[in-house]
């Protein structure tokens, strides 16, 4: 992500760092990896690039994907208008709609819904979550108290209908994994529940 990846001593020539790459991620694919999310940014991205290839070659195919990165900081105003207009309709629907979003310190019983909802939405898609429950039940344990994760669900009539997790740390905001009912994709939930994470930045000082 890009809150982690390969770090190499310096002096290290390029032929160990592939060497090194290829060493690690061959043990993850023994133990049953199934993917592996690998984040790059600034001048760093173009030696992750390169390293990301290095292991194509080791049963991995390179699939990037691109990210959106709003700027906070310059106002939740600002913000709002830069949306396009059908992303300001959606939040309004979701509104109109009785839609009520907030924060949540999840109950196991709240991370295995979550990940029931998940797990219905990925099944649509002909496809399973990359991540087991353990992962959601370990982020949520570890990452809430120490204020580097918000739960944030969306309610209809005190039905959860959507939900999404977001890291946190520092300045920054990421979202991390969403997911909703038919319903909640119908009305729109999943936007509101977007917006109220930006607001939710902009009180943490996240820019």
């Amino acid at each position: 992500t890009q809150f982690a990846g390969p770090l190499f001593a310096r002096g290290m020539s390029d032929e160990a760092k592939r060497q090194a790459v290829i060493s690690q991620h061959v043990q993850l694919k023994l133990a049953g990896t199934a993917y592996i999310e690998w984040g790059a940014r600034g001048d760093d991205g173009v030696e992750a690039y390169e390293n990301m290839h290095v292991i194509c070659g080791h049963g991995y195919v390179h699939a990037p994907w691109s990210t959106y990165k709003v700027d906070i900081g310059q106002g939740l105003d600002k913000v709002w208008r830069g949306f396009e207009s059908r992303a300001r309709n959606m939040v309004r629907k979701a509104e109109k709609n009785g839609i009520v979003v907030r924060a949540l310190v999840p109950t196991a019983v709240d991370v295995e819904s979550y990940y029931n909802m998940l797990t219905q939405t990925f099944r649509q898609q002909g496809k399973q979550p990359a991540h087991p429950l353990v992962f959601f039940q370990a982020i949520c344990t570890h990452l809430i108290p120490a204020g580097l994760l918000q739960f944030i669900i969306a309610e209809k009539g005190g039905r959860v209908i959507a939900g999404s997790l977001f890291l946190c740390r520092g300045e920054r905001m990421v979202y991390l994994s969403g997911t909703s009912t038919e319903e909640g994709a119908r009305l729109a939930a999943n936007s509101l529940i977007q917006w109220v994470a930006m607001q939710r930045a902009a009180e943490r000082g996240i820019v």
